[in-house]
């Protein structure tokens, strides 16, 4: 009988299928540490720990079975010539006597040409890349930091399956660091709009109160029917994808857990809401910088994840794909960023509260049981109807080490589904907040920018709170 950990859920068996070319269906998780480890703590600390599930050392195999499963890999240990043959790679230290910004270029750009790479499919579905004397803030000492960069393939476990992992195996000390939702408890826009200004609570009409529930409804139809739909014509969606990656992160920002959390429930709502309507503003102002007009583009759509992990506890099978996807409006084509903070934040209630994402995760069921030839298109279709996706990722609220040796921040890359080719990424770690940006040159020319423009949208949110 094939064990647990082995079989392929319904979401695993369509990233196994990676129906688009060129766009490998790959989490990568940057961590930069305080201190220069040797080659002997790689082996003797932390791959030891990484390993201690069976799916880090077993390879994706198709057989006599209708779908792939996992296969142990004989002999595959962290001392094992078959892992250092492929799995860990030392990088050349980055010229230290250039300043910082032109080192973190030539990082960014290695980076990206790492994140190009697809996973060798005959090996264990991860890779790990170390980068001695360099980390991501220019405050730190170059030369006694280093940089982690995880590459792990999707069918392994989605983002937060391997955050629980972390803090539960991976790290030294996991007392206190059970996963939590970087959340408040959510309001209605109601309530939003009263803290956001009278121009907001125009929006809120009289037939929206009379009957809610049967426009929530509504609103959860089109959702569901939203991701059967193509995108509408934009910068991101424009081109085909080309297969070069580009990628652009920040250290972490000025703005804490502590002062989101403060301003979240200054505007009564949460802190999803706050970072999805500034991913909405981001996306508004990059798309106007390349040309497209943002006031006739109602139908952008952004993809969402929407976890089914327990949050309290770990457990073996939380190595896995537990999660629903959903595409929801962005809003760009409001201008009034008061406004846009209204209609975000319910359509978030809406959907959270509502029937989509059961909905979409049964309909993905459904196509995962499909033969190949029906499987694959229907998951390229599904993956045409949103112009991006966008993840935030809650992490360890306190500093954490391995080995002895602290985790200084992360980011957290989840892999471009499919036809997607634009990530927009958020992880909060130590009480502070990285982002982050990747996707295909094609699609996005200049992450930079909008990793900027994300972090400006925030600080505008927080300003709107009036939290000091």
């Amino acid at each position: 009988m094939t064990e647990t950990w082995s079989k392929f859920s319904a979401f695993e068996r369509l990233f196994a299928d990676e129906a688009v070319p060129n766009n490998p269906v790959v989490i990568t998780a940057c961590l930069t540490l305080s201190e220069n480890p040797s080659e002997t703590w790689l082996y003797s600390s932390l791959l030891p720990r990484i390993l201690a599930h069976p799916r880090f050392s077993a390879r994706m195999v198709r057989r006599s079975t209708r779908y792939p499963y996992f296969e142990s890999v004989p002999g595959f240990t962290a001392e094992s010539e078959l892992l250092k043959q492929y799995h860990v790679a030392l990088e050349p230290v980055i010229d230290l006597s250039l300043p910082h910004d032109k080192r973190n270029k030539l990082f960014q750009s290695r980076l990206s040409e790492i994140m190009s790479e697809d996973l060798d499919r005959y090996r264990p579905l991860w890779r790990l890349f170390f980068f001695p004397c360099w980390s991501i803030e220019a405050s730190s000492c170059q030369e006694q930091s280093s940089t982690l960069v995880f590459r792990i393939h999707h069918t392994v476990a989605d983002g937060i399956g391997l955050v629980k992992y972390l803090m539960s195996e991976v790290i030294d000390d996991n007392t206190g660091s059970n996963v939590k939702h970087l959340t408040t408890p959510h309001r209605h826009a109601q309530e939003a709009g009263k803290h956001a200004g009278v121009r907001c609570e125009a929006r809120l009409t009289k037939k929206s109160r009379w009957f809610p529930a049967l426009q929530d409804f509504a609103a959860n139809l089109k959702t569901v029917f939203g991701t059967l739909r193509p995108e509408s014509d934009n910068a991101f969606v424009r081109s085909r994808l080309g297969g070069q990656k580009v990628c652009a992160l920040l250290p972490p920002t000025m703005y804490t857990v502590d002062i989101l959390k403060k301003a979240a429930r200054a505007l009564g709502i949460t802190i999803n809401d706050l970072f999805y309507t500034a991913v909405s503003g981001a996306v508004r102002a990059y798309l106007k910088e390349c040309g497209d007009d943002p006031n006739v583009l109602k139908g952008v759509r952004c993809g969402i994840p929407f976890t089914k992990h327990m949050v309290d506890e770990f457990r073996t099978t939380d190595v896995s794909n537990q999660l629903a996807m959903v595409t929801v409006p962005l809003h760009i084509h409001i201008d009034d960023r008061k406004d846009r903070l209204v209609e975000c934040t319910h359509t978030m209630n809406v959907t959270k509260t509502g029937f989509a994402p059961g909905l979409v995760l049964t309909l993905l069921g459904v196509i995962a049981r499909l033969p190949a030839f029906i499987r694959k298109p229907l998951w390229r279709l599904l993956t045409k109807s949103g112009s991006c996706l966008f993840t935030n990722v809650p992490g360890p609220r306190k500093e954490v080490s391995i080995g002895g040796i602290k985790i200084a921040c992360i980011h957290f890359f989840a892999p471009a589904d499919g036809h997607c080719g634009v990530i927009i990424a958020l992880h909060s770690y130590n009480g502070k907040i990285t982002s982050s940006v990747y996707g295909d040159k094609t699609r996005i020319s200049d992450p930079q920018r909008l990793v900027e423009l994300l972090n400006n949208e925030v600080s505008e949110l927080i300003k709107l709170s009036d939290v000091q």
